[in-house]
């Protein structure tokens, strides 16, 4: 570090010679890249900056061992002992709390390219879910459900828990359920990414875009749904805003709110991260080259889009790094089909428990798995088939996807047996 320092502050024009002042001008732009600013002055091995600022990741869990969210692994097992994994309201979980489709915002070190699988440990971890509440219609056409007035669509990588076995087809009217997801406040339509059955709550969660506000009785109305923030005092309202709610019906039909906030909330202070990269619906949408996902305001002047046109509630995933003012600057947009997203993938590594060799499962993690082969031939590595029933059981990493028929189940596409 010396030498480069050294190097940095050499007038190459210094009573050299010719060939002396190209060489040393060749060493100068070296070493600017290295230890003068041009490309970071820690050895990141992110690719966006150097400051050692950390990372900042928004979107669904689709694997664990540990939790990998935007396909990158994090290391979460000092944010639980910490006390550092919370759901949105503070209240202190543990890696056992996350789940295969939940939506979370993670903090953590910078990312480290060098493997195969991006990896970075988390600093803290936050779980958002936007609707809790009971279903009032479903259709099996259309693949949704109605829930507090509401639209929930039901995609191919839509991950449900052990309690709804069947998936979609397990869904009753009257039915309990929390959601996590992705909302569109033009087409009023919720993406969910998770759903599970709840046995009781006095507590009601939904999402929307404020209308009929009167500031004079403390209401608004969220869709069908009156709200009343009486009791609390909320961030300054106005019609057409997005916001997240939590409260309680009273005996009118009226949800008196414990909370109110901003889509936005949660993003407003994710400061200066080399590394960024949310996966979401854009929503609202300005321009292909500004918009916000997941709360995430997002500058894409410069970014390389793949895969079509940003448009509102369009499901992309955007890579860069984050201002001061939490402003994601994009590198990169991709746009996601909705095929793309129906054959989503999940990784899960762990040991091998309940192997049931008759229907050709087994568990991971607590997820159950079908190595049958419906998707095509397994591609295992490092192992074969009977490697699975091994004592001591074997540490594989399973790739999947979500069964179309069983919403808890992942149907193998690749086993890798670790060593």
């Amino acid at each position: 570090m010396k030498t480069v320092l050294a190097f940095c502050l050499v007038n190459p024009a210094l009573g050299l010679g010719r060939w002396w002042r190209s060489l040393l001008a060749l060493v100068l732009v070296a070493a600017v890249a290295v230890g003068c600013g041009g490309g970071g002055g820690s050895t990141s091995v992110a690719g966006v900056g150097s400051g050692g600022t950390g990372s900042f990741t928004s979107g669904p869990i689709t694997g664990f061992g540990s939790i990998i969210v935007n396909g990158i692994r994090f290391d979460e097992s000092a944010a639980s002992a910490s006390g550092s994994i919370k759901d949105d309201d503070g209240v202190v979980g543990s890696s056992g709390s996350l789940k295969l489709g939940m939506v979370v915002n993670v903090t953590g070190s910078s990312i480290d390219n060098s493997s195969t699988v991006p990896a970075a440990t988390a600093t803290a971890v936050t779980f958002v879910s936007e609707y809790l509440g009971a279903i009032t219609a479903i259709s099996t056409t259309t693949k949704t459900l109605v829930l507090l007035g509401k639209t929930i669509a039901v995609t191919g990588s839509t991950f449900f828990d052990d309690n709804l076995q069947n998936g979609f087809a397990d869904l009753k009217a009257g039915m309990l359920v929390e959601v996590y997801g992705f909302y569109d406040s033009v087409s009023s339509v919720f993406t969910a990414t998770r759903i599970e059955q709840k046995s009781a709550s006095t507590d009601t969660k939904l999402i929307g875009e404020v209308t009929n506000l009167n500031t004079a009785s403390s209401t608004f109305a969220l869709g069908s749904v009156t709200v009343s923030y009486a009791t609390i005092k909320p961030v300054t309202l106005a019609n057409g805003q997005v916001v997240r709610v939590k409260g309680v019906f009273n005996k009118a039909g009226v949800l008196e709110a414990s909370r109110v906030r901003l889509q936005e909330f949660g993003a407003q202070s994710i400061g200066v991260r080399d590394d960024a990269k949310v996966e979401g619906v854009v929503d609202p949408f300005t321009s292909a080259v500004s918009f916000s996902v997941n709360g995430v305001k997002v500058d894409a002047r410069n970014a390389v889009v793949s895969g079509g046109v940003v448009a509102q509630g369009v499901r992309v995933e955007v890579e860069g790094s984050t201002t001061s003012d939490s402003v994601l600057v994009a590198r990169k947009v991709t746009v996601k089909t909705s095929s793309q997203v129906d054959m989503g993938e999940f990784r899960i590594t762990d040991v091998v428990t309940n192997l049931t060799p008759a229907s050709k499962t087994f568990l991971v993690r607590g997820v159950k798995v079908d190595y049958s082969g419906t998707l095509g031939a397994v591609d295992y590595r490092g192992g074969v088939e009977a490697d699975l029933g091994k004592t001591p059981a074997p540490t594989i990493e399973v790739t999947g996807m979500r069964s179309v028929s069983t919403g808890s189940l992942i149907v193998a596409t690749r086993i890798k047996f670790n060593k």
